[in-house]
């Protein structure tokens, strides 16, 4: 019988490369992953962009990587995870910091846990921010509730989502979420008609809110289209996911304001490229996005970045179970929650993603497969809690 090795290693081309494997190398890379031994790669698995992560042709399937002097950015994001296995890094004695600043900085929960401070004893829920949430329409009354539901057990103080009337019912389902319905309707109608109406404009002068989501369920009908207009007429502080990010497509402007988050094929639509080439160089596309529309970007996926136009952030929580429906509308609520309790932009972002990112990983403990996104609710409380650690620190140990 054969014998079998009891280790692979692939140290087929040089350290950081970013060459594409020839025919001959393509070969001995398909019979390597056919074995069933562990594989160590050495700096990165041949066939795999340093840079970028993307995959040129069938790379070497590692079960570990040893990063030589540090990490390679297309390590931890898009393809790479799916290829490099576990990562170690072996420093070779040198300090990378003395020769040049770091591509992209690695975020994680405890990093960032002390932004959420212990609330005053004096504390009031209009001290803890106001958000509107604008979405739900027909049909998809979900999105803007699950957004909702994220806020609240964020911590945002007064939570209120403006949805369609055909909507108003669901969200009785959690009477802590003030709802409107009726009003919305008529603000779209009015923006839509070019007139002022009987009542008042829900998202107009002077604002209930501190900030606002649009996007989750929005949909892309007049209706959608008016809210769009109306909500950006403000400059209040705005989380813009969803159909939201389709609209901005369409009528690309440029604003400080906001967060954008979308996922790869959103941000092709705002690039007006193909989803392949987003995921193809995801830091790039980041870039791109941030340069042409402004503010904070947060680009989902595995590994995912979050750009203020200076520095990169990577956040690499989450799991393959968050892939079902809800999960970005979750990621809107929280971020607004953060953002109207006091945090800027950048912070509330990168705070928001880990949050989210932990809470999946948490909830996951139970099986990815038929995870849904009300299951991360219970976690996102806790982990919005850093100050109660006891109770979660014996979650954390018995997950």
């Amino acid at each position: 019988s054969e014998t079998l090795p009891d280790l692979l290693i692939d140290a087929l081309l040089g350290s950081g490369t970013r060459l594409p494997l020839t025919t001959a190398m393509t070969e001995i890379v398909a019979t390597i992953n056919r074995l069933p031994a562990p594989l160590l790669a050495v700096d990165l698995p041949s066939g795999l962009d340093a840079d970028t992560g993307h995959i040129m042709g069938d790379p070497v399937r590692a079960t570990r990587t040893l990063c030589l002097v540090g990490l390679k950015q297309g390590l931890l994001t898009g393809q790479g995870p799916s290829w490099c296995g576990e990562l170690d890094v072996a420093s070779l004695g040198l300090d990378l910091g003395h020769w040049q600043a770091p591509s992209a900085l690695r975020i994680d929960y405890p990093a960032l846990a002390h932004l959420l401070g212990p609330r005053v004893r004096s504390a009031h829920k209009g001290q803890q921010g106001r958000v509107l949430l604008i979405g739900g329409n027909q049909g998809m009354a979900g999105a803007i509730l699950l957004a909702a539901m994220a806020c609240l057990r964020t911590g945002a103080g007064l939570v209120k989502v403006c949805q369609h009337p055909g909507n108003a019912s669901a969200s009785l389902t959690q009477p802590e979420i003030m709802a409107l319905g009726r009003e919305c309707l008529i603000t779209a109608s009015s923006a839509t008609a070019g007139q002022s109406g009987d009542n008042s404009p829900v998202v107009g002068a002077p604002p209930w809110e501190s900030v606002r989501v649009l996007g989750p369920g929005l949909g892309m009908d007049e209706w959608g289209k008016a809210l769009f207009d109306q909500t950006l007429c403000q400059r209040l502080p705005l989380v813009l996911d969803a159909d939201g990010l389709n609209w901005l497509a369409q009528q690309p402007r440029h604003q400080d304001n906001w967060v954008l988050t979308p996922h790869p094929a959103e941000a092709a639509r705002l690039l007006g490229c193909r989803t392949a080439e987003v995921e193809a160089d995801r830091f790039a596309a980041l870039r791109a996005i941030q340069g042409r529309y402004g503010g904070v970007v947060l680009l989902k996926g595995a590994g995912t970045l979050i750009t203020d136009g200076k520095q990169i952030w990577l956040c690499q929580e989450g799991n393959p179970g968050m892939a079902s429906g809800g999960m970005g509308d979750l990621l809107s609520g929280i971020i607004a929650a953060l953002l109207a309790q006091g945090l800027g932009a950048r912070d509330a972002t990168c705070l928001g993603a880990v949050i989210h990112g932990e809470a999946a990983d948490l909830a996951a403990t139970e099986g990815e497969r038929g995870m849904l996104a009300s299951d991360l609710l219970p976690w996102i409380r806790l982990l919005a809690n850093p100050d109660t650690p006891d109770k979660l620190r014996r979650r954390w140990q018995n997950s």
